[in-house]
């Protein structure tokens, strides 16, 4: 079967009819391409995220995340949780399921919604009786109330008047990295389930069911409810090892629309001051109580808040494209998904994961993604979004202290990979492009992270002025952050410069390299502004300084130190050139030539080429000179950027989704507006045509 999304697919016919720039559509189900689909019509509001399972198909890698929740189980690192999935909904006619993998399947259309924030099924179903319905689903995830999400559920009956039935239920066999044979496991155990009782419309058919993390003892409540105006019963209570489950009776007529809903609400031990009472006895009333509320309030008053909170989110952060539907399209589609993906106000615990809260990739830690790719975007639309992003880092520089000290320095080093403690979470080892097992090293060397956060800081205060947030915190990072690089970066005879060796840059391809470039010129940029900064407070301020210092556990003579170590360290260039040199020797290396691409444009791998000695060639992963340019373009002359541009684009394969936005950015002012133009496609098409093959 074809797969089309028609936000990619514009020469389809169903693409021809789609002329909304504000809807994804899937037009054809297909089995093979479930797990990505779901991620593709995945619903977050910041605190939680839906995968996009729908009544219409078993799941395929069903998902339900909370920002923040991390546990081990039998994991040597911290994984966010897969919690109990709260959607389970099937419908049977004549006792046949409905289901999109069956031949009774006639039509079968999703529709992804941007401009209300909700997700929406439909199906024509004939079942073997010769009974046929339209049934439609539409979901959402409300951006007015966090723990609320809602399903209304609407079928019409095209030749048949009788009983149809209905199974509801929440599935609590959560599952993270499910049908991996190594890394499968269980991050939860059932604490309680059940049903709620109570009068008519107050959650009479209401259901629970509470989890706790195995190591983190952290409590996770799911509770729903299904109804409908009239002519409906329960005919069947379950309760399994790990499911809780009604079956309904629906009376349907002939041509009459039958609607009902299913109100649901989530709730955390995160989330709730249960000191001094049972924890799962007060998650649970919480719920309940939640679940309550809402089923009086009604589904309809709750859509008409979120679409009213959903118009208030497009106001502050759309971008309107003339002339262009493919890239408006694109480009509000991945607006919305991280828009969403930010932690609601008040949260400061957590952060956005570099795949977002959409799946289990990278175990949901947070990377230099966050502050290097994702800040810019809230810093000039929701400043209050970035400053706690920020204040994440700040709330876990204890951590960031003890992982300066594990490598000999004083200050701060952030890990690579964070959860919600702030320590190291990266895995030891990994699989290579050649199939191979190998040490990971990103952990222990791709220390540039720590001057990305830094560079964080700076860029937010810059842009809002908010010398409140930089008086209090903000130069406390910055302190600390310059501490690090300046015990981190040795000094050198034979050179007479500070050099910073053994790390990783952003082309992870070469491991163990000296002096990258991007790495020692954030690194000496942002020793010359911190020490600018603490120089015009100290000035002003010398007491707020003063208490900063003592907090940061430094004395006032490292602003010398600093600005000494940023006058001395080395910064690669190229000789007799104005090609940049990525790190020490890197124009030495082998140089292969891409020249085949795949049916999305991305590139290939050279013939011949051996996989596992990647690091011996001048092919690199992702921009890394470039990004430089990116961040710091004012720094250098265009003839620079062009030339290095045309150099490195011609070397970078693109394994990572950060990698084509950056040569948008960079290759526009150059006036490479068709290569420009290419990889801003790229960039807002990574998930829609999964052109980085991850998007499950």
């Amino acid at each position: 079967m074809q797969h089309k999304l028609t936000s990619l697919r514009e020469d389809t016919a169903f693409g021809r009819q789609a002329s909304s720039v504000w809807t994804v559509v899937d037009s054809c189900f297909d089995p093979t391409k479930a797990s990505s689909a779901e991620t593709v019509f995945a619903l977050s509001n910041g605190y939680r995220c839906l995968r996009g399972t729908h009544l219409f198909a078993e799941s395929s890698l069903p998902g339900n995340f909370f920002a923040g929740l991390f546990d081990c189980s039998d994991s040597a690192i911290p994984e966010l949780v897969n919690c109990p999935d709260p959607t389970p909904l099937r419908v049977f006619i004549d006792y046949e399921r409905v289901s999109a993998g069956n031949e009774g399947s006639v039509m079968f259309e999703r529709t992804y919604d941007l401009s209300r924030g909700c997700s929406k099924a439909v199906m024509t179903w004939k079942a073997a009786t010769g009974a046929e319905a339209l049934i439609e689903s539409e979901r959402f995830v409300s951006l007015a109330d966090r723990h609320r999400w809602c399903e209304t559920i609407t079928i019409i009956p095209g030749n048949f008047s009788r009983r149809i039935l209905v199974a509801a239920g929440i599935d609590g066999d959560a599952l993270a990295n499910r049908g991996h044979p190594m890394e499968e496991r269980r991050h939860l155990s059932l604490a309680s389930a059940g049903f709620f009782s109570g009068k008519e419309n107050d959650c009479a058919s209401g259901l629970y069911l509470s989890a706790r993390t195995i190591d983190r003892k952290i409590g996770v409540c799911e509770a729903r409810a299904l109804y409908c105006a009239s002519g409906s019963q329960i005919e069947k209570q379950r309760r399994g090892p790990d499911l809780v489950e009604s079956v309904w009776s629906l009376e349907v007529q002939e041509g009459v629309p039958l609607v009902f809903h299913i109100a649901g609400y989530s709730v955390t031990t995160r989330d709730i001051d249960y000191a001094g009472s049972d924890t799962d006895e007060a998650l649970v009333r919480t719920a309940f109580e939640g679940l309550q509320s809402f089923v009086r309030e009604g589904p309809e008053a709750e859509r008409a808040k979120h679409e009213t909170a959903v118009r208030e989110l497009w106001d502050a952060i759309d971008i309107e494209i003339d002339g262009d539907q493919r890239a408006q399209r694109g480009l509000r589609y991945n607006l919305w998904q991280l828009a969403t993906c930010a932690p609601p106000p008040g949260d400061e615990r957590a952060s956005i994961g570099a795949k977002g809260l959409h799946g289990e990739g990278y175990k949901g830690h947070v990377f230099w993604d966050t502050e290097t790719f994702m800040l810019p975007f809230f810093i000039h639309t929701q400043s209050e979004t970035a400053k706690r992003l920020l204040m994440y880092r700040y709330r876990n520089l204890v951590a960031a202290r003890r992982n300066a000290t594990s490598t000999g320095c004083c200050g701060a080093r952030f890990p690579w990979e964070s959860a919600d403690t702030g320590e190291e979470t990266t895995p030891l080892w990994g699989v290579n492009y050649a199939g191979e097992r190998v040490r990971i090293w990103t952990g222990e060397i791709e220390a540039h992270i720590t001057a990305d956060i830094g560079f964080a800081v700076l860029q937010y205060w810059q842009a809002t002025g908010d010398n409140e947030f930089m008086r209090n915190f903000g130069l406390q990072m910055l302190l600390e952050i310059c501490a690090f690089w300046a015990g981190f970066a040795k000094f050198e005879k034979e050179s007479g410069q500070y050099e910073i060796r053994d790390v990783i840059g952003p082309d992870e391809f070469h491991e163990h390299v000296d002096n990258n470039v991007y790495t020692n010129y954030l690194v000496k940029w942002i020793l010359i502004r911190t020490v600018e900064a603490a120089s015009k407070e100290l000035a002003s301020d010398p007491a707020s300084v003063a208490a900063t210092l003592r907090a940061a556990g430094l004395e006032l003579e490292c602003l010398k130190e600093f600005s000494r170590v940023a006058g001395l360290l080395k910064v690669p260039a190229g000789k007799d050139t104005l090609l940049i040199e990525q790190f020490d020797g890197y124009f030495d290396l082998d140089d292969p030539e891409i020249t085949r691409w795949d049916e999305n444009g991305m590139p290939l791998w050279p013939d011949s080429l051996d996989l596992g000695r990647i690091d011996r060639t001048q092919l690199i992963k992702q921009p890394d000179v470039v990004m430089l340019f990116a961040l710091l373009g004012s720094e250098f002359d265009r003839e620079v950027k062009c030339a290095n541009y045309d150099y490195y684009e011609k070397r970078t394969m693109h394994k990572s989704s950060l990698s084509p936005s950056m040569y948008a950015m960079v290759g526009l002012p150059l006036g490479r507006n068709a290569h420009a133009y290419e990889y801003f496609i790229k960039a807002v098409e990574t998930d829609l045509v999964d052109n980085q093959r991850n998007t499950a």
